[in-house]
């Protein structure tokens, strides 16, 4: 009942905002627009200002030199920049100025240096933060997995001894409830739901932007607690070339190689090539199998873009080719018939993309992209057959304007999804064709800095499930210079792959059910932020708590609460989750950074007949991260400290002297750290991961009988390795040297 009463007092708060919001873009009656010009050179001036002779409203130019603004009574506008005369000219009846201001005294030349924080919390009406690359560089980030690692905004699961398979989470939940999209475009969903965060190099990456709750409705349905963005590198990116080795004391070792290169009239491409191979015998605890995964891929992107003064179009392609092996592959004590797992991938993801401005007006933008992914997977997990395949079509058209100014802006279109998937396990077969055509508009409305509101409303209709509303909203309010209020809510769905999204559960002897036909998932997300920065002997210091609770409609479980078996039901009440994080982000001094994240989660679902805390989810975990940059820039040190609370386990075993019987898993610290010394052209890292040797000793049932009724791999909670140390080189040649 609790569910309903917010769904409806939503809906109506809703619904007001949209007709509030709406009707305010109904007020400016004589709209006037134009560009701003360099008499001297044609060329367009951002930044230029544009108010009205009384001073009562004005506007800046954008990157174009374009403006938009309503008029009242009084049409003379007064237009003004540092390095030009200021001119009044009277917008014409037509509402079209093109105006060309004269250079006045000539500036004094500055060179300007930014010191961007690494982890950066954008100033739009999302919560979002956006990791660059010098975050990326923070650890060996070999993949986008360990991109997260020292964030502390979303938290990644420790990989199990059998599959290796890692997860994410964020706003406590697990990471399929999260949109992941490459370039804005979907990329790691549905089969990729296990080995997914493997897929994708760090190297490749040139940022990751990561948005806390609902997701606009431009991209798509799916996202629940949030949408996690992939800005691979494109064809203009400063590194024109990069090679990067990377090895561990275990024998773990990578490579990356690629860069940009022109070709052809406006023509710039780009291609890069990633390998990693792993086959060192490990086993820390003794139990027989290993404790990391043997591996080895091949990873390739290959894009191509033109850019025109009116169009910009991209096309390209990745593929993989990953293969994954574990079990009672090594040492003295290999039974007759080991138990072991394989799991070989290729995957394919083609796109294209092509964005179109000023469509007979200024403001007037379209962009078109097409994307498929071509997934197949293969391999076995103990006696049990593994099978994958999907393919998978994304279209998306979106149409942006305004409306009679800058203050009211608009979004629509149509998109079009397809996927074709199939999943096998041992005999469960689990088959489906989904059509998803869908539309949306998203309406943007902004006064000044201080107040900013976005109301979205898409629709679709799934060939199999029927109709889908999607309502979603943020805003955000400065009711202070240094402080600032963002709220966002929405509802989003997704399709659960049972198999490929749980396979670090199918290591074990708990007999799979399924009691009835799984059903779409269904959530509403609502979360309240509040950032405060100050400025402390000149250097900005940015704090910020968070809210967010997810009430499940429709939600899916893994029940794991009768010893023997792995049951996935349908719930359809008092699924929810909270979740509430504190972070500093401090300057104390020049070159050093500080950050402090502390995290508290509160999961529930139906489990075992009563609703309780969902498994290894910890219910707390605090981060603590240091960097330091000496004033030449030749040297980074970087430490990171994590500590994680405690997390409910399932119960295995009434014998109280078994190292199973605990029932909740102990508070435990991790630590990574890494020193770089850079010069023009050459980095090298070095570092180490769980510093502290912690690790989880036992991690298996019953090892020495894997195809018994007590064998059970999936009870992993915390790190089963101990300390791992690594070295690390790169090789740059960026924009300006190779132009010399």
């Amino acid at each position: 009942m609790k569910i309903i009463k917010l769904q409806k007092i939503f809906s109506r708060i809703f619904k007001h905002l949209t007709f509030w919001l709406w009707g305010t873009a109904l007020w400016s009656q004589h709209p006037c627009a134009g560009v701003v010009r360099d008499a001297a050179t044609g060329q367009p001036i951002a930044g230029a200002t544009v108010v009205t002779l009384d001073k009562g409203y004005g506007v800046y130019t954008d990157s174009l030199g374009r403006f938009s603004l309503n008029l009242w009574a009084e049409r003379r506008l007064v237009f003004t920049h540092v390095a030009y005369n200021p001119d009044t000219l009277e917008c014409p009846h037509e509402g079209y100025l093109e105006v060309r201001l004269k250079p006045g005294r000539e500036l004094i030349s500055v060179n300007v240096e930014e010191a961007r924080q690494a982890f950066r919390y954008e100033e739009g009406e999302k919560i979002e933060l956006h990791l660059d690359e010098a975050a990326l560089k923070k650890s060996a980030c070999c993949n986008i997995g360990e991109a997260f690692e020292t964030s502390g905004v979303v938290d990644v699961s420790y990989a199990d001894a059998i599959t290796g398979v890692k997860h994410i989470r964020l706003l406590g939940l697990d990471g399929h409830y999260v949109q992941l999209n490459a370039d804005n475009m979907p990329s790691l969903r549905a089969l990729a739901g296990s080995y997914g965060l493997y897929f994708i190099p760090g190297p490749f990456l040139q940022g990751i932007c990561i948005t806390k709750g609902p997701g606009s409705v431009v991209n798509g349905y799916e996202s629940i607690t949030g949408l996690i963005n992939a800005d691979l590198r494109t064809p203009e990116h400063e590194e024109r070339f990069l090679a990067n080795v990377f090895v561990n004391h275990l024998g773990r070792a990578e490579a990356n190689i690629g860069g940009n290169f022109e070709h052809g009239k406006a023509w710039r491409s780009a291609v890069w090539a990633h390998g990693n191979f792993f086959r060192t015998p490990n086993d820390m605890n003794h139990d027989g199998f290993l404790d990391l995964p043997w591996h080895r891929q091949v990873n390739l992107m290959a894009r191509s873009q033109q850019e025109g003064e009116k169009h910009l179009f991209q096309a390209g392609v990745r593929g993989v080719y990953d293969v994954r092996q574990a079990g009672q592959l090594a040492g003295p004590h290999v039974p007759a018939q080991p138990f072991t797992m394989q799991v070989t991938t290729w995957r394919t993801e083609p796109f294209i993309k092509l964005g179109l401005n000023e469509l007979r007006r200024l403001w007037r933008k379209l962009g078109f992209t097409l994307s498929g992914i071509v997934h197949h997977h293969e391999g076995h997990v103990g006696t049990h057959l593994l099978e994958g395949s999907q393919y998978s079509l994304h279209h998306n058209w979106v149409y942006e304007t305004i409306i009679s100014d800058t203050r009211h802006n608009l979004r629509t279109g149509i998109s079009f999804n397809m996927d074709n998937i199939l999943e096998r396990y041992g005999g469960l077969r689990l088959e489906r064709i989904e059509w998803i055509p869908g539309t949306f508009g998203e309406y943007t409305f902004k006064q000044g800095e201080k107040w900013l509101a976005v109301v979205g409303l898409r629709y679709d209709y799934n060939s199999l499930f029927g109709h889908f509303i999607t309502p979603r909203f943020h805003g955000r309010w400065e009711p202070l210079k240094p402080l600032t209020l963002r709220i966002s809510a929405g509802r989003g769905y997704r399709m659960l792959n049972i198999i490929s999204e749980n396979l670090n559960l199918m290591p074990s002897s708990r007999k799979l059910l399924l009691p009835a036909p799984i059903r779409p998932e269904v959530a509403w997300t609502y979360g309240v932020a509040l950032r405060a920065t100050a400025t402390i002997g000149r250097r900005s210091q940015v704090f910020q708590v968070d809210f967010f609770r997810t009430d499940f409609e429709n939600k899916v479980v893994a029940d794991m609460e009768n010893p023997g078996e792995l049951i996935f039901r349908n719930v359809r009440a008092s699924a929810y989750s909270h979740s509430l994080q504190a972070e500093a982000q401090l300057n104390p001094t020049r070159g050093l950074d500080v950050r402090l994240t502390g995290k508290w989660n509160d999961v529930m679902a139906p489990l075992g007949g009563r609703v309780q805390q969902v498994l290894y989810v910890p219910r707390w975990r605090g981060l603590l991260n240091v960097a330091y940059t000496t004033a030449n820039g030749r040297w980074a040190f970087d430490a990171t400290l994590q500590l994680n609370g405690p997390a409910r386990l399932p119960k295995v075993t009434h014998d109280k002297n078994s190292p199973f019987y605990a029932t909740k898993s102990p508070v435990f610290p991790n630590l990574l750290a890494q020193v770089t010394y850079k010069t023009e052209r050459w980095e090298i890292y070095v570092g180490g991961e769980n510093l502290t040797h912690f690790r989880q000793k036992y991690a298996v049932i019953d090892p020495q009988n894997p195809f018994s009724n007590s064998f059970d791999a999936t009870r992993v909670w915390g790190p089963i390795m101990g300390a791992l140390g690594y070295l690390g080189v790169r090789y740059v040649i960026r924009a300006k040297e190779a132009c010399d």
